[in-house]
């Protein structure tokens, strides 16, 4: 039986590109990169948020990692509440989940490095599916000649992808090996 959420559905881009909007423009005015400029601020933050929501991919990644941010954040919002009832100060508090005090802060690392996983998470099933849904065609092409048939080969997006992948690795090695390398 269909309810209030089915009907949602048909609202997510909407949805997302408001959430995208709100979060862009809390940023940069907090940040105060343009200064006093709200309407620069505005404008920026919706072209952003159009352009993600033209994105299938950004959107997609965007409706992956909503639910287990909110999670996060409700898991250490209590434990904040939870120092707070066993009697920490607010300045502790900071000093323990904040990334500007003058320490390293222990809670921040740990904070950003799940956030790096739910977000490389999300990626991996976005892009699995994007991956899946045409990755099951093979360009088959033996009519041709011997040249023909060699850039049919070549460029094959795997074959191309592949190349790809052994440049970033060969110029990645080279980097690094030169790094070491004492003159």
């Amino acid at each position: 039986m269909a309810n209030l959420f089915y009907f949602f559905e048909h609202f997510t881009g909407i949805f997302v590109m408001l959430f995208v909007f709100a979060f862009a423009y809390a940023v940069l005015e907090a940040s105060g990169l343009f200064k006093e400029m709200k309407g620069v601020n505005a404008l920026i933050a919706f072209g952003l948020a159009i352009f993600v929501g033209l994105s299938k991919t950004i959107t997609g990644v965007i409706l992956a990692i909503t639910p287990w941010f909110f999670l996060m954040f409700l898991f250490f919002g209590l434990l904040w509440t939870l120092g707070m009832f066993l009697g920490w100060k607010q300045d502790e508090m900071i000093f323990f989940f904040s990334p500007l005090y003058k320490q390293k802060p222990q809670a921040f690392t740990v904070i950003f490095w799940i956030g790096v996983i739910i977000l490389a998470v999300a990626l991996g099933s976005v892009g699995k599916q994007v991956i899946e849904s045409g990755g099951n065609t093979t360009i088959t092409n033996a009519t041709g000649g011997l040249g023909q048939n060699i850039m049919t080969v070549l460029i094959n997006p795997k074959v191309l992808g592949f190349i790809l992948i052994m440049f970033i690795g060969w110029a990645a090695i080279n980097n690094i090996t030169q790094l070491g390398r004492i003159e």
